[in-house]
């Protein structure tokens, strides 16, 4: 759950996200797992990154306090109906691989990279949100369920795949997917159910639909279909 909030001596808007994972105590391997991750996202301080601000655990809940942007993300625009240029795809796409550049230089992986996830500012920079479910890079492996991933219709395939390490590359994947739908309408797969889509993405390259805008540049479709690779 997400929240829009002040605090409460600074009088300064922030976001408050509380985690579904309940924890025993700070001393319990979840909570010291978090505070490292949170650690690593604190050190996170750039112009296309929503800045991680505090941590904690109260009541068995873990909460992140997150820098509040003014502005929309992208998954309401397409759930409006809605796709911006290409042109405009193109900028949202090159900050967005800003954002995750700094995001791996601190050492973790997002891992939920998708248009919700991508915020556009009153300020006309896109930044990349919610590093609260992002993992250590050296430590981050497909282990449980692949809720611990991200979204489905985003995810790169090794996510699915167990014991196989999941790296920066699954970011770059979930990034083509964004642009895919941000310039197509729809995500990768449409359609398909998840087995479909990850046998479909491990054994094929993805093509371009036939009913996708035709003004959009082959250079543009062939950078997504590469990230999608």
């Amino acid at each position: 759950m997400t929240f829009r909030a002040e605090h409460e001596f600074l009088k300064h808007p922030c976001v408050v996200k509380l985690l579904p994972q309940r924890v025993s105590g700070v001393a319990d391997d979840a909570a010291q797992r978090l505070h490292a991750e949170a650690a690593a996202g604190f050190r996170v301080n750039d112009a296309h990154v929503v800045r991680v601000l505090d941590c904690d655990v109260y009541n068995g809940l873990w909460y992140f306090v997150m820098e509040y942007v003014d502005g929309f993300d992208f998954a309401t625009l397409l759930s409006a109906g809605l796709t911006p240029h290409w042109r405009q795809t193109v900028r949202i796409a090159i900050d967005a691989a800003r954002g995750l550049a700094a995001i791996h230089a601190a050492g973790l992986v997002h891992r939920d990279v998708k248009p919700a996830n991508l915020i556009l500012g009153k300020d006309g920079k896109t930044r990349v949100a919610d590093l609260g479910v992002a993992g250590l890079i050296e430590t981050s492996a497909v282990q449980g369920t692949s809720e611990s991933f991200g979204t489905l219709a985003y995810a790169a395939p090794e996510v699915f795949i167990p014991h196989d390490p999941v790296d920066l590359r699954a970011d770059l994947y979930s990034l083509g997917a964004a642009m895919f739908e941000l310039l197509t309408g729809q995500p990768p797969h449409a359609g398909a159910g998840v087995c479909q889509a990850v046998l479909s993405v491990s054994t094929r390259r993805m093509h371009w639909p036939e009913d996708a805008p035709q003004e959009i540049p082959t250079w543009v479709r062939e950078t997504v279909l590469q990230l999608l690779e």
